[in-house]
């Protein structure tokens, strides 16, 4: 009961920090936006002058500068920064961290209620931790499925940009201007990023950085070996769009190929749950001994280690790289 009342009020503490975080962040959001509608209206005449936002993300890990300093120096922050990015968030490093400590505090405190032992509630600390993560990952996992489908037809727009005598940069522009989002915003930005003074290059590249994907990263290299050695520029795009159309239909027979396999994972995965729920409904005593006894809280945590290693054995096995 002491953990409990501990936890209970680091929760609140924690929770009235956020929400007074959150507030005064709301306010300088209205602040910025009152600053650019002021932008946007002294640029009005020119609207070539207007510059995309997202290229004007500040590179603040926190807005505390201690723990924005802290969080520099370790290794793991640029690469969560660059799975925020990827994922199109706004959130930053210090908030992702801080509620993945306060999901971590909540599943360990549900998890001890439950099962009596600081074993389970550690468990629950590690699952329910993971959940922010999971969700950024998902999150940038959706976006760049949604920019891969868009990526065949922007390269068509750019072929016939390009025949009809635009310049490179033009195309690269008319697909941020003619396109739906994700594909528009990203385009846009290299776009915004070539005309602030970046070189070609290192615009694609910063590119490749926000969308983690393999065709992108053929592009990518195929216009800077051509813009190094020359060629025809519409013909490439072309050459890349049908083996990109091509690897999707390979794609696409292995997924119907792959289903039983897929769909046989999932059942596995569900089927201890549902049985277990089912035996909990008709004899608890029997299920209980799982939570109560420190030997079926080892037991629990065996089943549930060896049951997530199967499935993501089995995803592995099924997913076939092309």
């Amino acid at each position: 009961m002491l953990v409990l009342a501990f936890l209970s009020v680091f929760l609140a503490v924690v929770f009235a920090i956020v929400a007074i975080f959150l507030a005064w962040e709301g306010s300088r959001e209205s602040r910025v936006g009152r600053i650019r509608r002021r932008l946007s209206a002294i640029t009005r005449q020119s609207p070539e002058a207007v510059v995309s936002p997202s290229i004007l993300r500040d590179e603040l890990f926190s807005q505390i500068p201690a723990l924005h300093k802290w969080l520099s120096r370790i290794a793991v922050t640029r690469r969560l920064d660059k799975l925020l990015k990827q994922a199109d968030s706004t959130m930053r490093v210090g908030e992702l961290l801080l509620f993945t400590l306060v999901f971590a505090a909540a599943g360990f405190a549900l998890a001890n209620w439950i099962g009596h032992s600081p074993l389970s509630g550690c468990v629950g600390a590690v699952l329910a931790g993971c959940l922010p993560v999971v969700n950024v990952l998902r999150r940038k996992r959706r976006r760049v499925k949604l920019f891969v489908e868009q990526f065949p037809d922007a390269l068509d727009l750019m072929t016939s940009a390009l025949r009809a005598g635009h310049a490179f940069t033009g195309a690269i522009q008319m697909v941020g201007e003619e396109m739906p989002d994700p594909i528009a915003v990203e385009f846009k930005d290299t776009f915004d990023e070539q005309n602030l003074g970046l070189s070609f290059k290192e615009a694609l590249l910063n590119l490749t950085e926000r969308v983690d994907s393999l065709d992108l990263k053929f592009f990518v290299i195929a216009m800077i070996i051509q813009r190094e050695t020359g060629g025809n520029v519409a013909e490439i795009l072309e050459k890349i769009n049908y083996t990109i159309r091509e690897r999707f239909k390979v794609l696409g027979q292995l997924r119907a190929l792959t289903a039983e396999a897929r769909l046989s994972g999932i059942v596995l995965a569900l089927l201890p749950v549902g049985v277990g729920s089912i035996l909990l409904l008709l004899n608890p005593s029997y299920v209980l001994f799982l939570f109560r006894d420190p030997v079926g809280h080892y037991m629990l945590a065996t089943a549930l280690a060896l049951q997530a290693i199967g499935y993501f054995w089995i995803r592995k096995i099924v997913n076939i790289e092309v």
